[in-house]
């Protein structure tokens, strides 16, 4: 790794726009049907509104009645499968089409970190599951190469999505959080994501995510010790990690999914959206769109949870 200097062009160019997991492979041009949820029990809902005033509202399956104050309170374990869709698709299809966008909640993001993703090269917002026919409808008519990947977890746990294979150098320009403009070089590294979830306790169905581009590159060194007066070398190599946090946290709210993908400034070079969603191949430039589409269920039995402050998570 080496540092570079930066070009005074990109600088410009850049600072204008800013004013302004192993995964499966699927045939090429497959699209996938929307996310369904497994055959597994749906979650509780929160309450029942017909319910009389003053009496707890009880599920048919759950007739047993809570425990008083002080004693252990049932707690339902949630458990959530994360399915992210990665689409390759000819450059510009998803990126500059204004329809596309119409069906994104753009505005379901932090606003400060909407504008910090944006002129790095990415946009990002939430699509409903019942608009899926649409965005169906659009990668279909596309020339598409897919592939899916999911994990499983009652915890807080994480999946990693390859989106650019060993490279042998590349150059990364980035704005960081206070607005100041980076750049760096890197050897031998592979472009992935890293999503980051976890079910939201009180809120039935939603998953909170945290979103990181994340750069691993490989180096190795000869280490050299003496042995009776003979030199021994030994080659070590190193994996080092390096994440791009641009504030990309936010909540999934059931029913609906997470769409990111590059944003015009990702034609700049050395954009992280450039570097992540853009590459060549055939001689052809391509992009790519991840949808992120969880689901949350609980589990048949309840655990229980020591102390009486805790309530029932349904």
């Amino acid at each position: 790794m080496r540092f570079c200097p930066m070009s005074v062009a990109f600088a410009l160019a850049v600072g204008l726009l800013g004013c302004a997991s192993a995964l499966r492979s699927r045939p090429s041009g497959a699209v996938p049907p929307a996310p369904t949820a497994p055959a597994t029990q749906p979650l509780a809902a929160d309450g029942d509104d017909d319910a009389a005033p003053g009496i707890p509202a009880t599920n048919e399956s759950s007739a047993a009645p809570l425990p008083p104050p002080g004693d252990p309170r049932p707690v339902v374990p949630l458990i959530v499968r994360l399915n992210v869709y990665q689409f390759t698709l000819p450059s510009n299809t998803v990126s500059r089409d204004d329809a596309f966008w119409k069906h994104v909640d753009e505005h379901a993001v932090d606003v400060a970190a909407y504008d910090l993703l944006y002129k790095n090269g990415i946009r990002v917002g939430l699509g409903r599951q019942q608009d899926w026919d649409f965005f169906h409808g659009l990668l279909s008519r596309q020339q598409v190469a897919t592939r899916a990947g999911f994990s499983t977890s009652q915890k807080p746990n994480q999946l990693e999505v390859t989106l650019q294979e060993e490279q042998e150098s590349q150059e990364i320009f980035w704005f960081d959080n206070d607005s100041f403009l980076s750049g760096q070089s890197y050897d031998h590294c592979e472009d992935l994501i890293s999503v980051y979830f976890n079910p939201v306790a009180r809120h039935s169905g939603d998953v909170a995510v945290s979103v990181v581009p994340l750069l691993r590159s490989r180096r190795q060194r000869v280490q050299y010790t003496v042995r009776e007066e003979e030199v021994v070398p030994h080659v070590i190599k190193e994996y080092p990690e390096y994440l791009f946090d641009l504030r990309l946290r936010t909540v999934i709210p059931s029913g609906q999914f997470l769409v990111i993908a590059p944003s015009p400034a990702a034609q700049l070079p050395h954009t992280l959206g450039k570097t992540f969603f853009k590459h060549n191949g055939k001689g052809e430039e391509f992009e790519t769109l991840l949808v992120i589409s969880p689901s949350a269920f609980r589990l048949d039995e309840p655990t229980t949870q020591p102390g009486g402050d805790d309530k029932v998570t349904r």
